[in-house]
């Protein structure tokens, strides 16, 4: 019943039943375990593209999304990398006068060229 629900013959099943496994599957338990082994050593951290150059520093051939793949089906992740430390583009001195706020938020003007606000989010120098 069950080889006519899926469309195998009975002889095709027990072919396959008696079967060895095949050698890309070995290879795959081969790989399974390398994989988790270099995930380890990375301390969880390394992803699949990691871990790829870890096992061809081996001599292990592996296509990264072959290794994603195996990655996944044995849940393991890679951290993603963190963001370098923030930098402070504002430097407070309590000593210093605050300048007052001329505009108080109101930006009708009358005429060209009377007020003049920008905002600068950024600038990249040599010293970061």
């Amino acid at each position: 019943m069950m080889c006519e629900l899926l469309g195998v013959s009975r002889s095709g099943y027990y072919s396959w039943l008696g079967r060895s496994p095949s050698k890309r599957s070995e290879e795959e338990v081969r790989l399974k375990v390398s994989i988790q082994e270099a995930h380890q050593r990375g301390r969880g951290t390394y992803g699949s593209p990691r871990v790829t150059e870890e096992l061809k520093s081996q001599g292990l051939a592996a296509g990264r999304h072959r290794v994603a793949r195996l990655m996944r089906e044995q849940g393991l992740r890679g951290l993603p990398h963190r963001r370098a430390f923030r930098v402070v583009t504002t430097r407070t001195d309590p000593s210093l006068a605050v300048a007052p706020n001329a505009l108080d938020h109101d930006f009708s003007v009358s005429q060209l060229d009377q007020v003049w606000i920008s905002e600068l989010t950024y600038l990249y120098t040599q010293e970061r």
